[in-house]
């Protein structure tokens, strides 16, 4: 069975006060209002505080964080005022705390060199080694080189989540700004048949996604997977997810 992962910006917002009630959420750590400031950018113990909020107001079991921003740059600059290795304690001694039995963690792989991306998730496995908690580690595929380099991601991860739109993009070379424009002209010009960001391009995302999927089962069995974006929002996406072994979808919550 499929499910559900919405995608919350505002942690003020409980999943599922709009209707449908998610199997989990993914949250970036990005605070609403406050333009670009992240939790991990505070100091330790308001850390843990803003932490221990969001798992106190979220009823569901699956939490995944993607981590973005500041917490991957190098630890001695101001933005993150404490070590990579110090914000996870911080992050999962809050988990603890609110009773929490699983915790998930993403990494991106756009822009991190693999070395780097491995030598991220050991030390998070070393501050989570005494914890009480499961903790998995994931990695996010958004470009179509590091969807080609599945079989290594999953070496190194428990879970891989594909940002299908972001694919599409960059396996069609279409600049954000320019995306509207370019498939519109595609269209017209009978290189399209219909918007592959508006549907599911089973002849290009699907072959890289199978691809992909196939690779990493090849180095993990077992390792699971998800997907975003709108085409896996539509039927033809979705159904390949049930088919393929894509375990979560994860969709942006309804707005307030």
């Amino acid at each position: 069975m499929v499910q559900l992962i919405y995608n919350v910006k505002n942690v003020g917002i409980l999943p599922g006060d709009q209707g449908t009630v998610p199997d989990g959420i993914l949250y970036d750590g990005k605070l609403p209002g406050e333009t670009e400031r992240y939790i991990w950018e505070f100091a330790p113990e308001q850390q843990r505080s803003r932490w221990k909020e969001l798992f106190a107001a979220c009823p569901q079991e699956r939490v995944i964080i993607r981590l973005s921003g500041s917490i991957l740059e190098d630890a001695q600059k101001k933005s993150v005022p404490l070590s990579f290795d110090k914000c996870m304690e911080m992050l999962i001694r809050a988990a603890e705390s609110c009773g929490r039995e699983e915790l998930m963690i993403l990494f991106p792989s756009t822009g991190i060199p693999l070395d780097q991306l491995r030598c991220l998730i050991s030390l998070f496995n070393i501050s989570a080694a005494d914890s009480t908690l499961l903790c998995r580690t994931g990695v996010e595929i958004a470009d179509p080189q590091a969807a080609l380099m599945a079989e290594e991601y999953a070496k190194i991860a428990d879970f891989i989540i594909f940002q299908t739109e972001e694919l599409t993009k960059t396996m069609y070379a279409i600049a954000n700004g320019d995306a509207r424009e370019v498939v519109c002209e595609y269209m017209q010009d009978g290189i399209f048949e219909q918007s592959p960001f508006c549907t599911f391009d089973s002849v290009g995302l699907g072959t890289l996604l199978l691809f992909a999927i196939c690779q990493a089962n090849t180095a993990k069995k077992g390792i699971c997977f998800g997907a975003a974006g709108k085409p896996i929002e539509e039927p033809q996406g979705q159904k390949f997810c049930r088919e393929n072994g894509i375990g979560w979808m994860l969709f942006d919550a309804p707005a307030a």
